[in-house]
């Protein structure tokens, strides 16, 4: 619409330059020169603000996705911290196992909410990156969630456990964290 609204100005200014002989034009010029020389500068205009706006239209979706995952960390490390104050304070409540489950319900949403994105933008990658997160997850959270955590009895979060509970953690999260690389590398 644009370039036709400058043809259209461009063709009323020269009828009305014709008239006016302050200019004298050459008649050698050809079509196709002045032609050539308006595409040379349409492209030199019109390509890199095109390109640029198409660059930064990735960037930013690629550290959209980024920041996700960093959330997603940051609400897992609250689980982290709830394991490690039980494990300083020699015992662990039942509040505190809910919200433990509750932090996973919360982590489940917003791994919800990533997939949807991550389908959006990058959908040949979206189910190999997710079959990974999906996997290290499920491992991380049955173990807090199915093990002996949750029963009624366990009170006290002993070396063993706690020692367990800081590695499935770092792989979760070094997972997570390889995530962020690989997003910034689509």
């Amino acid at each position: 619409m644009a370039l036709l609204l400058c043809i259209l100005v461009g063709l009323a200014t020269g009828l009305l330059w014709k008239d006016l002989p302050l200019v004298a034009f050459n008649k050698e010029v050809k079509l196709f020169e002045v032609a050539n020389i308006c595409a040379t500068v349409g492209i030199g205009i019109f390509i890199p603000l095109l390109v640029k706006r198409w660059i930064d239209d990735s960037k930013s979706v690629k550290t959209y996705l980024a920041e996700e995952i960093k959330s997603m960390i940051t609400t897992l490390a609250t689980v982290q911290q709830k394991i490690k104050s039980g494990f300083e304070s020699g015992t662990i409540t039942q509040k505190d196992k809910d919200d433990i489950n509750y932090i996973f319900h919360t982590f489940e949403l917003q791994l919800a909410t990533f997939r949807e994105q991550l389908k959006i933008s990058y959908p040949s990658a979206e189910k190999k990156q997710v079959q990974k997160l999906l996997s290290s997850y499920n491992a991380y959270k049955d173990f807090l969630t199915g093990g002996p955590l949750m029963i009624s009895t366990f009170t006290t979060i002993d070396d063993r456990f706690y020692r367990e509970n800081n590695q499935q953690y770092s792989s979760f999260e070094g997972h997570l964290k390889i995530l962020i690389h690989t997003v910034l590398k689509y």
